[in-house]
């Protein structure tokens, strides 16, 4: 389920640690809007967050190609959380026999 955090333009899936900001020169030109930037990815990175960081362009000229990206995000921290939780894959079980 994604929440909306901070502002209109940073959302969140919080079981599975995705954070989506959107990116554009109006509000992250600045030095000091690049460096808070920065040091907030790098917190939520550290903190084992995900952050996909899609431009306005992106959103408005290829949004199937980000809607797929966002898909093989999910599809990965799925995974990834199944794994750590010990459930294996159907097909992985069908493969190895």
């Amino acid at each position: 389920m994604w929440t909306t955090l901070v502002t209109s333009s940073i959302f969140a899936d919080v079981a599975l640690r995705i954070v989506i900001e959107g990116d554009s020169y109006a509000w992250h030109a600045t030095r000091s809007a690049f460096a808070a930037d920065c040091d907030r990815y790098t917190g939520l990175i550290a903190a084992d967050w995900l952050v996909l960081r899609p431009t306005w362009r992106a959103v408005t000229k290829t949004p199937q190609r980000l809607r797929r990206q966002f898909s093989d995000v999910v599809a990965l921290r799925e995974g990834q959380r199944d794994r750590a939780a010990g459930v294996v894959c159907p097909h992985c079980l069908r493969d190895a026999a």
